[in-house]
């Protein structure tokens, strides 16, 4: 199988991201994507966000089922307030049994869209998959540990110490390498940017890094019994962030 995570920014370079995504939809069975906008009409939303991005990549995505998960109606993107409903969704190919789905929020108030976990279990042939997606809290002063980072990280270790099948997590986690929230996650999983030598999934548009010392913003962890074909952070400009594809069984 194969998973592609990528937090899309808004849909704010859409040509490339579409194209990117009509290219790669042959051969992924899963994409995890942060940052869409599910507004039901065209147009620009705030900090030029497309406000219909969800549905443009549905449309793009005939084969696949959407599973979204929305953040509150009060949340802002990049600082300001947003005229539509924002949120994050995994497309899942039809051709796969989804048998659950879920999600929640890491912390409350949720005011900036982030700290949204999600999830769909999955079963492909003699295979069960819990499959998470997150887009981990974000906070003006960086991404290093705090309080509301370590029980985000905690949450999910603990809804997943009650699944018995094969476990991805993936996602935007807005969480330097370094960290204890990161370590958490270390203990029971392989750690797929690290044991890829991966030094950057930030793109020539982000322009905080040497700021943040955040080169590393997301990740893709795996249960010890998935076996893993491939994984690559992809060189493309189709957001501020580059996309992570993990192939794997």
């Amino acid at each position: 199988m194969k998973l592609i995570s990528l937090n899309i920014w808004g849909g704010k370079l859409y040509e490339p991201l579409m194209e990117f995504i009509s290219k790669t939809r042959e051969d992924t069975d899963i994409f995890c994507f942060q940052e869409l906008f599910f507004g039901d009409r065209p147009g620009k939303d705030v900090n030029g966000a497309r406000a219909n991005i969800a549905k443009e990549i549905e449309g793009a995505l005939p084969e696949f089922n959407i599973y979204p998960y929305l953040a509150p109606k009060e949340s802002s993107f990049i600082g300001k307030r947003t005229l539509s409903p924002i949120g994050q969704a995994i497309f899942s190919r039809k051709s796969l049994s989804v048998t659950d789905k879920g999600g929640f929020y890491t912390h409350l108030p949720v005011i900036n869209h982030s700290g949204i976990f999600q999830y769909i279990k999955v079963i492909n042939g003699k295979d069960k998959f819990i499959i998470g997606n997150l887009h981990g809290l974000w906070l003006p002063t960086g991404k290093l540990d705090n309080p509301e980072r370590i029980k985000q990280s905690e949450m999910i270790i603990n809804l997943y110490n009650s699944y018995g099948g094969k476990m991805i997590i993936c996602g935007d986690f807005n969480l330097r390498p370094e960290t204890e929230s990161i370590a958490i996650f270390d203990k029971n999983f392989k750690n797929l940017i690290r044991d890829f030598g991966i030094k950057s999934t930030r793109s020539s548009f982000y322009k905080d890094a040497e700021k943040y010392k955040d080169f590393i913003s997301d990740y893709a962890f795996v249960s010890q019994d998935i076996n893993i074909m491939n994984f690559k952070a992809i060189d493309i400009s189709v957001s501020d962030h580059l996309p992570i594809m993990v192939e794997f069984s």
